[in-house]
C-alpha cells in the first residue's frame, strides 16, 4: 500500500475564536488572560493533525510551564495553561477536519496544469535551448 500526502491548511478559525474567548474572559474574569493570546497563537502553529511530540513541542513545553505557574502564581499559570492547551488541540482539531488528500503524481512529473520545468537551471517547459 502506497503512503499517502496530504494537504494540511493553517488553522485560522480555532485560533481567532479561542482569541475572542479570551478577551472576553479577560474583561470579565481576570485581565491576566490577557497573557493567554500569544499561546493560544504558539498552540496552533504547533499543532498538526496527529498531534505529534516533534511539531508540538514549543506548546507542550509552554504546557509545563503554565502547570509549573499554577504553583506560584494561579492566574498567569492557569491563562498560559488554558491558552497552550485550547490552541493546540482546537487547532489540531480544525487542521484534521480540513486536510485534504494531495492530488497522486509519478515520480519526476509534474501535476496536471502546470508546465514541466527542471528545478535550478535555465532549460525552460519545453527542453534545452537550441542555438539559432
Amino acid at each position: 500500500m502506497a503512503q499517502r500526502v496530504y494537504i494540511v491548511r493553517p488553522a485560522v478559525f480555532a485560533p481567532a475564536v479561542l482569541a475572542v474567548i479570551a478577551v472576553v474572559a479577560a474583561v470579565q474574569e481576570s485581565w491576566w488572560f490577557f497573557a493567554a493570546l500569544p499561546f493560544i497563537w504558539l498552540g496552533s502553529i504547533c499543532a498538526q493533525p496527529n498531534l505529534n511530540l516533534a511539531n508540538g513541542c514549543l506548546a507542550y513545553l509552554a504546557m509545563l510551564v503554565g502547570c509549573g505557574l499554577l504553583l506560584v502564581f494561579r492566574p498567569l499559570g492557569l491563562a498560559i495553561l488554558a491558552g497552550a492547551v485550547s490552541g493546540f488541540y482546537v487547532s489540531a482539531l480544525e487542521k484534521w477536519i480540513r486536510m485534504r488528500p494531495a492530488p497522486d503524481v509519478e515520480p519526476g512529473t509534474a501535476p496536471k496544469g502546470v508546465p514541466r520545468t527542471a528545478g535550478g537551471n535555465s532549460e525552460g517547459a519545453d527542453g534545452p535551448p537550441v542555438a539559432s
